[in-house]
């Protein structure tokens, strides 16, 4: 079996290296994927039988035992990427594959240490590996164009709006002219692909432009691109955008601005090279440029006025996550994935014409239903009015002729002067005359309106009337000049009234001030009978004062004093040992030099000792190496008396074992003397670093002195005694040594001060006091009797004055009290005056209001006369109102009559003409209907998009079920299977029911999506060279991504395929690098990033799979 399978790793493209025997139990066979010069992973294919394979996954922990065994000498024998590309693959014969449960084989291919594991038949080795290996002899039909075939049947008919977004404006359209904008149709041959010469290399490089989203990519103009490319970010970095740049290049539109209907399609100026120089495109392309491309890339028919290139780009060549996601987490328990299927295999596009198509479809059914009710409808009103029991046209003329002589009668009466008709004319005549008629009667019942009014109840004619206008005219002009005198008079009450207000509030302010007056002095007389005693002795009031003075002036010396002392009064103990301050720090600064270089050079010895150290350990590890090689050897040979190590002969076993226990040593005498000489050093350099203490704090202290001094020199003006300029920290101590005797001195005059001031007090001389009385002479009520007095006056005295001008004051009370009283009532009286002078006025004002309205009604009703008889109505100036009025009220009514009479043969004429009306109608609704089930008809034939996808899953189900197998991970189905309905399901290993696609899990769904993808692209050999793959994995767990990066490297290599890759997943950007390193410079990773605001910023790497770091890296 061994040979065997060693032919088999051979045919499978492997290339086989060794064969490994462990514990004579397990055979491994080693062998390497290597393309040309290029490996790309290490193989260890392990044949094995159901019963040791069922042994070893037992449990968990023998498993994980298992592994560490076999795998792990061949994984940490692995450097770089070379770790994440070693596969183990169990080899079981097809019955003993049978034997095993699913569950353990899923749990192997589950596991994830030290390398992938895949479970094989012996019979499926050729197959499988190298993994996600590319079925062979993989053909494929390419998807059909539904566009093609729905244009075929409705381009003919005018209907090919169906597939464009719906608009009522098209239904009503083609129902009014039968079709609209036909498209031009044509039926390219197949020859057609083959005269258009299109590059079909991969992608060299990539010029944005400036019109291509500047504001995101301006900082990368271009790039150059490699084989395989792997762009990774985070979301929002543009790494779409760069994957849309190559779309708009292609097709001149971009999908994501189709299907969200952007207003301003976005524009390319830029430059797409490819290698081999191929060619080049430059700038968006024209319309015609895209249908060339369309052809020769797609083979596609180009029937439609718009070219259809970027939908067919998106169906073969770039692959977006976001019908797969809709497809991976549908809503629904049981989805409609024949439609989801429909959706990635054609895109959204065709998708959202299917839906326009179908949507015209349901409003075409409805206006069919609409139109065969109108139609309904209107036959049944047509029945209706040839049904109706019709009054006679005899009885309709004999009533009109009648209301026609009555009419005549009271237009004479009423003197109204109109042409009248005669009773033999026909109803139709009489009807057209009383239109005329009837509107001209009202409008003179609406111009004598004003002469019925309830104010003119007592007026019957004309001359009546006119007689009123004049005496309401006279009575107008009187009341008005009532008014002017009214107001005249309440104008002057007015003035009068503020006259007496101001003198009143004059009166008031003087009145207030004397009051104030009073007030004042009578505090003031209060204060001085209180204080009467500091008042009466000025000599002790100015000595309280005096003593204050001295007080406050001793606080501020105190303080002044007490400040100094706490500052320098520590100097007074502090012995100084330098005379000269600069030959102190002159000293100092030779001691720093010193200390540095005594520093330098312990720190060179430092060195020296760190280096022999190192280099005794060096020896002591390698020694105690020696000695257990050396006892190891001793213990597999009991007795032997050479060293293993020397051969030297110890002719003792025992002796043999001591020499090597004591005899591997490692010495050093240099080290030692190293030693002492550094700590020799040591001790230097701490007795230099106490000198340079010791000196600095003498500095300090010796320039505490020197500010000490000089703080004596700015005080000395208030210090009081003498203080040489000449500086000596003796001096220095003698002024501390005086500022503490003069502190006490003030200290004791101090409490003096404040024990008189204390006397003072306590006999009321207080500050306060003080102030109070002192103040009493400068108050400003005073100043009219300070000319009468003399500070020189006692106390009593001063109340006597004080006394005689407070009667003063009262006297002054009185008389402008009883001057106020007077004043008031004449106030009272004007405003009394004023308030019946204005009561008066508005009963004036209000007869004017009353005159004017009933002058309002009489010019009302003489204009009503002046109408009539523009109207043709001739009455005498006395002739009576009422009765005219009768007289027309009566042929009012009999008009009406006539009206009511002549409906019935109004209404015959009316429905004659409706009915020719109504046949109208029902022949346009006929005609509508015929053209709408022509629309139905042909929109019916239309095949839905999810017939088109069967077609392709059914013609290609072997090439899909063979890619979900190699892209599934763990490979818990053994195939897939189409049911009677189309539907796709999955066959489990060991299971007799189907796994539906709605029982799937997410990594699985889109492991199908991503097999009719591939095998789209596959199937279609002249669509360009390259993959877009737009997130991709978003939906898949780490297996499935290292699955599907297994398979991407796969096309790579054997087909060829340029990759573009994007991702947000930092762990899925280190998982394409490890799977593709291998490629070397042909393998290019670009970061991009952007730093709070600007454009974003791409860094390009390159990698080795044997080195961890990017081996090249360069900012765009």
């Amino acid at each position: 079996m061994n040979q065997h399978l060693i032919d088999a790793i051979k045919e499978s493209g492997l290339r086989f290296i060794r064969t490994h025997r462990i514990d004579d139990q397990y055979v491994i066979h080693e062998a390497t994927h290597k393309v040309g010069k290029v490996a790309f992973g290490q193989y260890l294919i392990m044949p094995m039988d159901s019963g040791r394979f069922l042994e070893i996954t037992s449990d968990e922990a023998t498993y994980s035992t298992f592994e560490d065994k076999i795998l792990a000498p061949f994984y940490f024998r692995l450097k770089g990427d070379w770790g994440w590309n070693l596969y183990l693959c169990y080899v079981l014969e097809d019955r003993a594959f049978e034997e095993v449960p699913l569950e353990r084989l899923v749990k192997v291919e589950r596991s994830k240490k030290y390398a992938k594991k895949i479970v094989l038949r012996n019979s499926n080795i050729r197959d499988r590996i190298p993994a996600a290996k590319i079925p062979e002899n993989l053909t494929g039909k390419v998807a059909a164009d539904p566009i093609y075939d729905w244009e075929r049947i409705l381009a003919p008919l005018g209907l090919d709006f169906c597939l464009d977004d719906y608009k009522t404006a098209n239904i009503e359209a083609y129902m009014e002219n039968g079709s609209i904008h036909a498209r031009s149709y044509s039926n390219p041959t197949s020859d057609q692909a083959g005269e258009i010469v299109a590059p079909r290399g991969a992608i060299q490089s990539l010029d944005f432009g400036q019109q291509f989203r500047s504001h995101l990519l301006s900082e990368a103009s271009a790039i150059d691109f490699a084989k395989v490319n792997l762009l990774y970010g985070p979301n929002g970095m543009g790494k779409t955008s760069v994957l849309e740049c190559i779309e708009l290049s292609f097709t001149g539109s971009i999908q994501r601005n189709i299907l969200s209907n952007a207003s301003e399609p976005e524009r390319w100026e830029g430059l797409l090279t490819f290698t081999n120089e191929e060619g080049e495109f430059r700038n968006t392309p024209d319309e015609s440029s895209k249908k060339e491309r369309e052809i020769a890339y797609y083979k596609h028919k180009v029937g439609r006025a718009r070219s259809q290139i970027n939908r067919l780009f998106h169906q073969y060549n770039f692959f977006s996550s976001e019908a797969v996601h809709q497809f991976c987490y549908s809503t629904h328990s049981r989805s409609n994935y024949r439609d989801d299927f429909a959706r990635i295999i054609f895109g959204e596009q065709l998708q959202r014409m299917e839906v326009n198509w179908r949507r015209y479809k349901e409003e075409f059914e409805k206006s069919i239903n609409r139109l065969n009710k109108q139609i309904s409808d209107a036959n049944e009103k047509a029945e209706s009015i040839r049904n109706q029991d019709l009054q006679s046209l005899q009885l309709i003329v004999q009533r009109a002729s009648s209301n026609v002589i009555n009419m005549t009668r009271w237009a004479n009466a009423c003197k109204y002067v109109y042409p009248m008709i005669g009773m033999e004319e026909s109803p139709e005549e009489i009807e057209t005359w009383l239109l005329h008629l009837l509107p001209k009667i009202k409008e003179i019942d609406l111009i004598s309106r004003p002469l019925l009014h309830r104010g003119l109840s007592k007026i019957d004619n004309e001359n009546y009337l006119n007689r009123n206008i004049e005496e309401k005219s006279e009575a107008l002009l009187t009341t008005n000049q009532l008014i002017e005198k009214t107001r005249q008079r309440i104008q002057q009450l007015q003035n009068q009234e503020a006259e007496l207000i101001k003198q009143l509030q004059t009166e008031m302010v003087s009145k207030k001030k004397i009051e104030n007056g009073y007030g004042r002095l009578s505090e003031i007389a209060t204060a001085l009978r209180t204080y009467s005693n500091v008042y009466d002795q000025p000599q002790l009031r100015n000595r309280r004062k005096a003593a204050q003075q001295r007080n406050d002036h001793l606080v501020k010396i105190i303080s002044q004093l007490s400040e100094i002392q706490y500052h320098y009064k520590h100097l007074m103990d502090k012995k100084i040992t330098i005379a000269n301050l600069q030959q102190a720090e002159d000293e100092m600064n030779q001691l720093t030099r010193s200390r540095s270089e005594a520093a330098q050079l312990f720190n060179d010895v430092s060195e020296q000792v760190t280096r022999h150290e190192e280099k005794i350990g060096k020896l002591q590890r390698l020694a105690s190496a020696l000695k257990a090689t050396g006892m190891e050897l001793l213990v597999e040979s009991p007795g032997q008396t050479h060293c293993p190590l020397c051969n030297h002969d110890y002719e003792n076993h025992e002796l043999l074992l001591a020499a090597i226990e004591n005899g591997l040593a490692a010495d050093d005498a240099i080290l030692t003397k190293l030693m002492e000489e550094k700590e020799k050093n040591r001790a230097i350099l701490l007795r230099m670093d106490t000198s340079m203490q010791n000196l600095t704090n003498q500095i300090q202290l010796y320039k505490q002195f020197e500010k000490a001094h000089n703080v004596f020199l700015d005080n000395a003006q208030w210090l009081g005694f003498e203080i040489s300029q000449s500086f000596s920290p003796e001096k220095v101590k003698n002024l501390l040594s005086r500022l503490d005797h003069q502190l006490i001195t003030a200290k004791q005059e101090y409490q003096q001060v404040k024990d008189e001031i204390t006397n003072l007090e306590q006999n009321g001389f207080s500050l306060e006091v003080i102030d109070k009385v002192e103040n009493i002479w400068n108050d400003e009520i005073l100043d009219s009797i300070r000319s009468n007095i003399s500070d020189h006056l006692s106390s009593d005295q001063l109340l006597l004055m004080f006394d005689k001008e407070m009667r003063l004051y009262g006297e002054q009370l009185k008389y402008f009290e009883k001057e106020s009283s007077i004043k008031q009532e004449e106030l009272e009286v004007c405003i009394q005056e004023n308030v019946e002078k204005n009561n008066h006025l508005k009963d004036l004002e209000q007869q004017i209001k009353d005159i004017e309205t009933t002058i309002s009604h009489l010019g009302n009703a003489k204009h009503a006369f002046e109408k009539l008889r523009e109207k043709n109505v001739w009455l005498e100036t006395n002739t009576s109102w009422k009765g005219w009025r009768s007289y027309f009220e009566q042929l009012l009514s009999e008009a009406e009559h006539l009206q009511e009479n002549l409906k019935p043969a109004i209404l015959i004429e009316h429905n004659r003409r409706q009915l020719k009306e109504l046949h109208e109608e029902i022949s346009q609704k006929e005609a509508l209907l015929d053209k709408v089930e022509q629309a139905v008809k042909a929109l019916s034939k239309l095949r839905p998009l999810s017939e088109y996808s069967d077609d392709f899953v059914r013609f290609n189900f072997e090439a899909i079920s063979k890619l979900f197998l190699a892209l599934h991970t763990p490979n818990e189905f053994i195939s897939l299977a189409l049911t009677e309905e189309n539907d796709i399901v999955a066959k489990r290993k060991g299971y007799e029911s189907d796994c539906a696609i709605y029982q799937m899990s997410t990594g699985q769904r889109t492991a199908v999506a991503l097999a009719i993808f591939f095998v789209m692209h596959l199937a279609m050999e002249t669509a360009p060279k390259f993959l877009l793959l737009d997130e991709p994995v978003a939906n898949m767990d780490e297996l499935n991504v290292l699955g599907l990066l297994d398979f991407l490297r796969q096309l790579a290599v054997t087909q060829g395929t340029q990759i573009f890759f994007t991702t947000a997943n930092p762990q899925v950007a280190t998982l394409f690098r490890r799977k593709f390193s291998f490629f070397k410079d042909q393998f290019r990773a670009f970061h991009f990033q952007r730093y709070l605001e600007g454009p974003v910023r791409i860094r390009m790497q390159q990698f080795e799979p044997h080195k961890e770091a990017e081996v090249y890296s360069i900012k765009l």
